[in-house]
């Protein structure tokens, strides 16, 4: 037998401290042997896969587990013989990748590793428990490069860092939608001093991905030196969106940073308060400088028992700094439904031509009472609805009009007319019948919004509201 066999034999029979004394006591007189180098490599592998196990389980020290790691990487750098690409290679790399970020030598050892090496499956995703797939080894190698090289910028060898940028922005080129691609690729520009381009390009991630909440962080972390202002509403609709509160743990921080600068005390005192919850909840005691410093200011300390404001809503103000209004298509409707059960309203342009807000996206839309009119930007050749806001405008010609007349209830039934002067009627639906119901045979005036009668194929009013009850904003 072979002494690469040897070692595999004593590997897969759960003897890999054999299995690796063996490997290693040979490796000089077999080092060109393309078979033993595999077996090794074989070795190395589980040996990286239980220490990275074992560290992740807080069964070692970090300092010893980091050396052996180091170690055990080094020796299969050594062994040139393996192909490339090969399963092992690709398997070496995903062991790599569960080391935590504080790994100084992941962009080294990336660039040795190398990008033409990956497999044809390395591209693909994995499916996993559940139905849920992994992302491509493939992305989350590039994912790494793009976090290591940011918070290591400082500290990287000049030759590496250029060939780290350069790969950063290839693989964006090939992949321009991918959000976190463009995440890394916007703090790369803030760290070479390009924050023009890292604000133009993290305005087009927001048009395309305007519920992510570290995309408005991000633009709050661009614009907080030149528009504090902006960059406080930035923050608080980041906090608001995040769906897991100890996510934004640093953006409450930073917010409240901004309002003190602002002597909106109150308001800070809130963030400084929420951010230290959510610092207990991670388990961590560490504070930052900053928040310590705020924490010892008499304000802050007058203002821990006061009557503090709630957190507001401002997606309605924020899609102003991402958008210029004269850049988009201005289109006025009318509330003609706010569906509470769907968490949705529907705004009416005309016959056949209406868009549906969501109360997710715009929160206060659905405060807005039915019959009233807003305005509705959209961007150029698009149905999705960007921003709203009100406007002075009360009826929309052809649209929306105001009618007076005698209520009439149809006998035995939950619906009504009203009937105007001129013959013409408007159709009183049964809701808005039942709260009108002490108005029948009288004069009421109702705005009300034209539509088609399916049944009959014809035009005809429906009303909306009475005018006497209508809460317009």
């Amino acid at each position: 037998m072979h002494i690469s066999q040897q070692i595999t034999a004593l590997r897969k029979d759960d003897k890999l401290d054999e299995a690796e004394k063996l490997a290693s006591s040979e490796f000089e007189e077999n080092a060109d042997n393309k078979f033993f180098q595999s077996a090794y490599g074989w070795v190395i592998y589980f040996r990286l896969k239980n220490i990275i196990e074992d560290l992740q389980a807080n069964k070692i020290n970090r300092g010893k587990s980091i050396s052996l790691l180091n170690n055990y990487i080094n020796l299969y750098a050594k062994l040139d013989l393996i192909d490339r690409p090969d399963l092992l290679h690709s398997m070496i790399l995903m062991q790599v990748l569960k080391i935590d970020n504080d790994w100084d030598r992941f962009l080294g050892f990336a660039k040795w590793w190398g990008v033409d090496n990956f497999r044809e499956e390395d591209f693909k995703s994995i499916e996993v428990k559940n139905g849920k797939k992994l992302t491509s080894l493939y992305l989350r190698f590039y994912y790494r490069l793009g976090r290591t090289l940011i918070s290591q910028y400082s500290n990287v060898n000049h030759e590496v860092k250029e060939w780290a940028e350069s790969q950063l922005e290839s693989i964006l080129s090939q992949n321009n939608n991918d959000q976190w691609l463009r995440l890394y690729s916007c703090k790369l520009m803030l760290l070479r001093g390009d924050s023009e381009g890292a604000l133009k390009l993290v305005k087009q991630i927001l048009k395309k991905k305007s519920q992510e909440f570290w995309a408005w962080s991000l633009l709050g972390d661009i614009i907080c030196v030149t528009d504090s202002k902006q960059a406080i509403l930035c923050f608080q609709h980041a906090v608001n969106l995040s769906k897991i509160p100890t996510a934004v743990v640093n953006v409450r921080e930073k917010l409240a940073k901004l309002l003190t600068l602002e002597s909106r005390y109150p308001e800070a005192t809130v963030q400084i308060m929420k951010a230290l919850e959510l610092r207990k909840k991670l388990g961590s005691n560490k504070i930052s400088n900053d928040l310590s410093q705020m924490m010892n200011t008499n304000w802050y300390k007058e203002h821990l028992n006061a009557n503090l404001p709630k957190e507001i809503d401002v997606s309605n103000q924020v899609t102003d700094i991402i958008y210029v209004e004269d850049d988009l298509v201005l289109k006025t409707g009318v509330i003609d439904n706010q569906n509470k059960a769907k968490n949705l309203a529907h705004v009416s342009f005309g016959l056949d031509d209406g868009v549906v807000m969501k109360y997710h996206q715009f929160s206060k839309i659905k405060n807005v009472g039915i019959g009233c009119v807003i305005n509705v930007f959209f961007e150029e050749g698009s149905r999705l609805p960007i921003r709203w806001k009100e406007t002075r405008e009360y009826l929309i010609d052809g649209l929306l009009n105001e009618f007076t007349g005698i209520l009439e209830q149809v006998s035995e039934k939950d619906f009504g007319f009203i009937r105007i002067a001129s013959k013409e009627s408007v159709f009183v639906p049964p809701q808005l019948m039942h709260q009108m119901i002490d108005k029948v045979k009288t004069n009421v005036t109702v705005r009300a919004i034209l539509t088609i009668d399916k049944s009959k194929g014809k035009e005809g009013w429906k009303a909306l509201c009475n005018i006497e009850n209508i809460c317009e904003f």
